[in-house]
């Protein structure tokens, strides 16, 4: 595998070089008519986010290793849905882990 560094939305992230910018190209999220935020889901998704952060603040107070990790896989794990997410870029993988 073949890691680089770049900066992605201000925050320096770890790629597989062959990956880096498919993301949205192999997300089937893009282009479904289920997924298309507006201006006027920013109070909802503002509200969600504060849940994501608490999720995350006890999924560290639970001493897991990488607590968005751990979040990510909670929630296609607690889904309805059959969901792979599968993680493109992350700021805290470094080149040699």
């Amino acid at each position: 595998m073949s890691l680089e560094r770049y900066t992605h939305h201000d925050v320096e992230v770890t790629v597989e070089s062959s990956l880096r910018g498919k993301h949205r190209g192999h997300c089937l999220c893009e282009g479904c008519q289920h997924f298309a935020p507006t201006a006027d889901d920013d109070e909802k998704l503002d509200m969600l986010e504060q849940i994501v952060a608490d999720a995350l603040a006890t999924a560290e107070a639970y001493g897991f290793p990488c607590p968005d990790a751990a979040v990510l896989y909670a929630l296609t794990r607690q889904s309805t849905r059959i969901m792979v997410a599968p993680v493109y870029e992350c700021s805290d993988r470094q080149l040699e882990d």
